[in-house]
């Protein structure tokens, strides 16, 4: 129980659906009233056993974030007697993660560091919903006897990393600045075991294009919480 924590990039600029969303950041842009968000934290909850928390990575965008998550007032909470940067997600802590100067991907991604906990950090991308079996991808990576498995759908990245939080760690010690530098470095590493697994994972919809964000308008109609 508790084995995961959930890190989620959101700094991106959208800069291919800034027509569109204007000056909301993409990753808490509506969709069908809710924020894009909602739906990718919301599927997680699913697994809530195996969550300890999730980390919101917001590059400078964290004040704006919290506002959009706050407008699901049944679902998003603050906490009244902690940091201003903590919610509520139906039961979940939600730490937002400032990076006063955002540098990239990879940057971001390693300013959750201070956050971490858990024996797992599952890496994703704030503006993708991709519909992952939890436990499977657990019992996938602890049977390869991975340190890092990439989630891949037909050969397409989908984004999402499962780390052992011992890796997560030793991250830092390599020099890139976004998460595709990284990947191409592991893949092309010396020392075998520190290769990427790649699991096998459902289709996902990305709404940094037009096309995406009409899929999603279309597919996550439903409330999750049902």
């Amino acid at each position: 129980m508790f084995e995961v924590q959930i890190v989620i990039l959101c700094g991106g600029e959208g800069t291919r659906i800034k027509h569109i969303t204007k000056d909301v950041p993409k990753c808490v842009y509506s969709v069908n009233g809710r924020p894009f968000l909602f739906y990718v934290m919301s599927h997680f909850l699913k697994y809530r056993n195996d969550i300890l928390d999730f980390i919101l990575c917001c590059s400078d965008k964290s004040q704006q974030i919290k506002q959009e998550l706050l407008k699901c007032p049944k679902h998003v909470s603050e906490w009244a007697f902690f940091e201003r940067n903590n919610l509520w997600f139906d039961g979940k802590k939600v730490t937002l993660v400032a990076e006063p100067v955002p540098t990239g991907t990879m940057t971001g991604m390693l300013s959750a560091l201070p956050y971490i906990s858990s024996r797992y950090v599952l890496v994703l991308n704030g503006d993708t919903y991709c519909p992952i079996d939890l436990p499977q991808l657990i019992k996938f990576h602890q049977d390869s006897k991975s340190f890092f498995t990439v989630v891949n759908n037909d050969s397409i990245h989908s984004g999402i990393w499962f780390i052992n939080s011992t890796f997560f760690w030793a991250l830092k010690l390599f020099e890139a600045t976004h998460r595709e530098e990284l990947l191409k470095q592991l893949e092309n590493h010396n020392e075998e075991e520190l290769h990427p697994h790649y699991y096998d994972g459902p289709s996902f919809i990305d709404i940094g294009t037009p096309e995406g964000l009409l899929l999603a308008q279309q597919m996550l109609k439903e409330d999750v919480h049902g």
